[in-house]
């Protein structure tokens, strides 16, 4: 299993934002043996929030060797404006980007840009049909932009075709879409278990397969997975209900089951059942100081993982 790191996108109390400190979260959890770092998309989050694209092309240099992993909206953003974004980052990274698409579940967002929620999926499927022909070397004329009767041609094109990996919380439609239309799909680090995750990848599978494709070259990652490693149990009951719960609008047993906050063994016991049931990505959102929790990983949680 993978390790990558959510940006501090979100203030939960991490202290200050700054390019120099972002440059030393970066380098040190690729140093640390993480294999990607990652942003979220969103426009309407009820606590200060920084413009994901913006934060993840402030840490290109400093991200090398790792994977870059975009998670965005495409019908929100546009499917062209947001292949031009990701085309850029693929070009100057060599070639490190992974463009996550989501729909994303915030009817705020959706009244931002204008969009009725009854045409959300509608507009995404058919967002992520022009995002998928805009992000292949070659112009596929089936995928061509339209707006206004105006046709676009977007160049650069990518050197190489950037794969698309799907957010889903995990419905039987949802997985349906995430394997016709994306390369990976990305669940959600804080509702699920190891244990549902298991049932609705095997589902995951058995739809890629109805789909003619090969469940083999198919990754599978959760994200948002909150963690703060290390805390006893009145300091994780204390985060669990007074920060994270109201943020995500879970109660403090669901979370506990779901995120790693808590003894260093108990979250990584979670981890190992993760990785039994064939998780091939997680990605973290640290909790207080991300250095401490970045050396966590590297200390207890990747040697531990690595016997399992």
């Amino acid at each position: 299993m993978k390790f990558g790191l959510h940006l501090p996108q979100v203030d939960l109390g991490d202290g200050s934002w700054s390019t120099d400190r972002l440059r030393h979260v970066v380098g040190l959890a690729g140093q640390s043996g993480f294999s990607a770092i990652a942003v979220n998309d969103n426009l309407t989050f009820p606590a200060p929030w920084l413009d994901g694209p913006t934060l993840l092309s402030s840490a290109l240099e400093a991200s090398e060797p790792m994977k870059l992993v975009s998670l965005v909206l495409p019908m929100l953003r546009g499917p062209l404006w947001t292949a031009r974004y990701l085309t850029t980052l693929d070009l100057l990274s060599g070639g490190r980007v992974i463009g996550a698409v989501a729909a994303g579940s915030s009817d705020d967002a959706l009244r931002v840009c204008g969009i009725p929620r009854d045409e959300r999926w509608a507009r995404f499927d058919d967002a992520v049909l022009e995002l998928s022909g805009l992000l292949t070397p070659e112009p596929e004329e089936r995928h061509s932009v339209s707006e206004s009767s105006v046709s676009v041609v977007m160049a650069p094109r990518p050197e190489q075709r950037i794969p698309i990996w799907m957010a889903s919380w995990g419905t039987k439609a949802g997985l349906r879409r995430v394997a016709r239309h994306s390369d990976g799909w990305l669940a959600s680090g804080y509702n699920l278990t190891p244990e549902m995750f298991a049932v609705r990848r095997r589902r995951l599978v058995s739809y890629i397969e109805e789909a003619g494709r090969d469940p083999s070259d198919f990754p599978t990652g959760v994200a948002t997975m909150f963690v703060s490693m290390g805390l006893g149990e009145t300091a994780a009951r204390s985060m669990l209900r007074g920060t994270l719960g109201p943020l995500l609008h879970r109660n403090e047993e669901e979370l506990r089951e779901r995120l790693l906050v808590g003894p260093v063994d108990e979250c990584v016991a979670k981890l190992a059942a993760y990785q039994a049931a064939g998780l091939d990505w997680v990605f973290l959102v640290p909790v207080g100081d991300p250095i401490a929790q970045i050396e966590l990983v590297r200390d207890a949680v990747i040697p531990a993982l690595a016997g399992a």
